[in-house]
């Protein structure tokens, strides 16, 4: 804790004006692998607290993975903190996404010489140009994230997912969520690491709405504290066609919580099978969903 004078107060805020106005570059700040939410965000800035609400198997972990590897491609020190799966199946779907080759297809090994050649070129390119760290082994604990930002320098630290996470003592789920969400948000401004900016998912029930199950206000399980924390929460839904049957390739973004932009609601393809999301094409029925900006 520090106290600052209204002097000292001015100075500082119009120091950091001044910097960000001469050097606009120097600010640090991550584009986002979906265009719209660059729009309305300006991109990811470091002490910013984003969580993306999901139901079960509806994508979260290729939403992080999309996230993680499109701000690792632009030098971002990423950390990863994987709490439901081990860092080499998260780094099926890291590759999955960046060669194009289908998830199954590298679990079972049975790539084609050409797939087995774009996963070499991609191994090589992570191995030698990012700059992020995968951590696994961990229980969980708000200590060990902490640690994990301290020690590796990290500038946005992706979690997934936060409902896998623990704390100490014996608390209620509500209680649970309540402390570790107030605690993220306590990093992110922590002055004495520089900030952070995080990254996580959070698993939601999905209700009737309009006669089709989707997650809307408050539908994370237990607490209501990442819409008061979150610089921004995003819901993630299914999409539907006229007959109520789900788009499997498509997924929708609804900006429900926000400090940073006004409440926004936006489609992304959706390939689960390459762990990836991205822009739309015109024809959202198109098996091939994405865009020339997305193609790796």
């Amino acid at each position: 804790m520090r106290f600052l004078t209204s002097k000292e107060f001015a100075d500082a805020w119009w120091e950091h004006q001044q910097k960000r106005r001469d050097d606009p570059d120097a600010e640090k700040k991550w584009l986002w692998p979906m265009d719209e939410l660059n729009r309305v965000t300006g991109g990811a800035r470091m002490g910013e607290y984003f969580v993306f609400v999901s139901g079960a198997k509806m994508g979260k972990t290729s939403t992080l993975v999309s996230i993680g590897n499109c701000f690792s491609e632009q030098k971002c020190r990423v950390g990863m903190f994987g709490l439901e799966m081990n860092a080499l199946q998260i780094g099926d779907r890291v590759f999955a996404n960046l060669a194009g080759v289908e998830l199954n297809v590298i679990r079972d090994l049975d790539v084609s010489d050409e797939e087995w050649k774009r996963l070499e070129k991609h191994k090589k390119h992570v191995a030698e140009e990012w700059l992020t760290t995968w951590i696994e082994g961990s229980k969980g604990t708000m200590r060990e994230v902490r640690k994990a930002v301290q020690v590796n320098d990290i500038d946005v630290l992706i979690i997934d997912y936060v409902q896998l996470m623990t704390v100490a003592g014996r608390m209620g789920r509500t209680e649970r969520l309540e402390e570790l969400s107030r605690e993220m948000k306590l990093l992110t401004l922590d002055a004495e690491i520089g900030g952070v900016t995080i990254i996580t998912a959070a698993q939601g029930h999905l209700r009737n709405i309009g006669g089709v199950q989707k997650l809307g206000r408050g539908s994370v399980f237990g607490s209501g504290a990442f819409e008061r924390d979150a610089d921004m929460v995003i819901v993630m839904n299914y999409v539907y066609d006229e007959m109520d049957e789900e788009l499997p390739h498509v997924r929708e973004f609804q900006i429900v919580a926000t400090r940073i932009s006004a409440e926004h609601t936006f489609e992304c393809a959706f390939i689960g099978s390459q762990a990836k999301i991205g822009n739309l094409v015109k024809d959202p029925q198109q098996v091939d969903l994405f865009d020339e900006a997305v193609q790796m």
